[in-house]
């Protein structure tokens, strides 16, 4: 019988640290930590990789 409290007691721990960590991996907390607390700023703009030279090639050749 103690094993079986000790197990349930367990298993309710790790649900609350589940969700601990949904609440920790939310984008608004982290957002909200990394520009308030650390001081960092949200880009003006996001590069996406750049072209490749086979890219740029049909590029050149198709007009974009």
């Amino acid at each position: 019988m103690n094993e079986k409290r000790q197990v349930q007691a367990l298993q309710r721990e790790n649900e609350n640290l589940r969700v601990d960590i949904a609440k920790l991996e939310a984008p608004e907390r982290i957002y909200t930590v990394a520009t308030k607390q650390l001081g960092m700023v949200a880009p003006t703009y996001v590069l996406y990789g750049g072209q490749s030279s086979d890219s740029q090639k049909e590029a050149a050749h198709t007009g974009r």
